[in-house]
């Protein structure tokens, strides 16, 4: 059985966030699982398939619209006025 030795740090967080008792840490290994791949072990990929001719194929990376990111779901910006409330009210609760 092979193991990709690259990928140790990425597991060592991952059974430290399952581990963890506190919501907090938790949410900063997975933060951090991400940023190890999308900053290290990505880049490494791609030069690595460039290397040997592979094409990859990306695709754009969206997030997607939520609420809470946006501010009031009326489009109406930051707002606790009955409207936006009855609005949040609607989005969670249908």
């Amino acid at each position: 059985m092979s193991f990709p030795f690259d990928l140790l740090p990425i597991y060592a967080l991952y059974r430290e966030a399952k581990n963890a008792t506190s919501h907090f840490y938790r949410f900063l290994c997975y933060y951090k699982i991400l940023e190890g791949i999308y900053s290290t072990l990505r880049k490494q990929l791609f030069e690595s398939a460039r290397k040997l001719g592979i094409p990859i194929v990306t695709q754009k990376e969206v997030i997607p619209e939520h609420p809470e990111l946006r501010g009031c779901p009326t489009g109406k910006g930051r707002n606790n006025s009955a409207k936006c409330q009855a609005a949040r009210h609607e989005t969670y609760h249908t």
